[in-house]
């Protein structure tokens, strides 16, 4: 069994520079907030343990991906879809992503060995065992996303991915009356401090800590645990117009929230 390229699914001839392109920005979007991971299935045929990659958000949002990187659309619930490609897709996909996702080197060295070594299902079991919950990223410092933050279509996936960008109005805390003025806000949470520390290097801001691991938060009605400590980088004003311009036409996602924002808001 060999290793295939990945090759966007618009573009039957791809340059290698559009297919990097498309890899980055998928990267990004990986390494902020997509899920890795295992799954396993038994049947009549035979019992599989195989490599998964996915990311979750609207209808619209996931046939996007679906028409980009190929792969699957699943629905989850009235609002929610995932985006879903697995096997040995998920494999050779994300060993082409290996070059922009330090946080994902273990379970995707894992991902080969899966699908590369005629390992046997109670190997592999064993194997993806290693990877639940909070184990599928490694903590990594933010030098290593120095050059990568610098990157438009990494960057473009991490907006893509967890960015939340809007308009806020600048009020006076003391007469709570507004200034008339507004400014842009972009968010950005993740459990990845370390990208979230290079970002805030390059386009300044602030970071704060959102979750703590342990903490029980109610979501949807269910009460969950916190696996992992969770941070927010918030970026406003100037600085948040520099990141906005800076993927402007580079995001697969969120190009119709930039193109409502007018490249020279604050001037």
């Amino acid at each position: 069994m060999s290793r295939e390229k990945f090759v966007p699914a618009i573009d039957i001839e791809p340059s290698e520079l559009v297919r990097e392109q498309h890899l980055k920005r998928l990267s990004g979007m990986i390494e902020i907030g997509g899920q890795l991971g295992f799954a396993a299935q038994r049947s009549p045929r035979g019992n599989y343990v195989y490599p998964t990659i996915s990311f979750n958000d609207t209808f619209e949002r996931a046939r996007q991906l679906q028409t980009i990187y190929g792969g699957t659309c699943v629905r989850q619930s009235q609002k929610s879809w995932m985006w879903r490609v697995v096997g040995k897709k998920a494999a050779d996909l994300a060993e082409d992503m290996s070059r922009w996702t330090p946080a994902r080197k273990n379970i995707i060295d894992a991902f080969q060995t899966c699908i590369y070594e005629n390992s046997s299902f109670e190997e592999n079991v064993e194997l993806s065992k290693g990877f639940r919950n909070t184990q599928t990223r490694v903590d990594v410092k933010p030098e290593k996303y120095r050059d990568l933050v610098k990157d438009p279509y990494f960057v473009a996936g991490v907006i893509d991915a967890r960015g939340v960008i809007t308009i806020e109005e600048k009020w006076d805390t003391r007469s709570q009356e507004s200034f008339g003025r507004n400014f842009i806000q972009v968010d950005v949470s993740s459990v990845n401090q370390g990208l979230l520390l290079a970002l805030k290097n390059a386009y300044n801001g602030h970071i704060k800590r959102r979750n703590v691991e342990g903490q029980e938060r109610t979501f949807k009605g269910q009460v969950v645990q916190m696996r992992r400590d969770s941070y927010r980088w918030t970026v406003k004003w100037l600085d948040a117009q520099r990141l906005v311009n800076s993927v402007r036409g580079y995001t697969l996602l969120r190009e119709e929230t930039i193109a409502s924002i007018p490249d020279n808001f604050h001037t």
